[in-house]
């Protein structure tokens, strides 16, 4: 029960951090998510990194993800 103790107390602190930082959270969520996606595409989907091109499959991956999420956001 005592390793559980410091889960509320670390709560509480992150609170407190979230609310000093809450003008860059979007930002900093963003960016979180990117290098996600990057390492997602990277490890789990070995076929785009295969026939000796490093890292085109993924930046061409992200690039259509990118893409998409334009396409889907934005009234025309």
């Amino acid at each position: 029960m005592l390793s559980g103790v410091v889960e509320p107390i670390a709560a509480i602190v992150g609170l407190f951090l979230a609310m000093q930082i809450q003008g860059i959270m979007p930002w900093a969520l963003a960016f979180a998510a990117g290098c996600m996606i990057y390492v997602v595409a990277e490890e789990m989907i070995p076929e785009m990194t295969s026939e000796g091109h490093d890292h085109f499959g993924v930046w061409s991956f992200i690039f259509g993800f990118v893409v998409m999420l334009i396409l889907d956001c934005v009234q025309f």
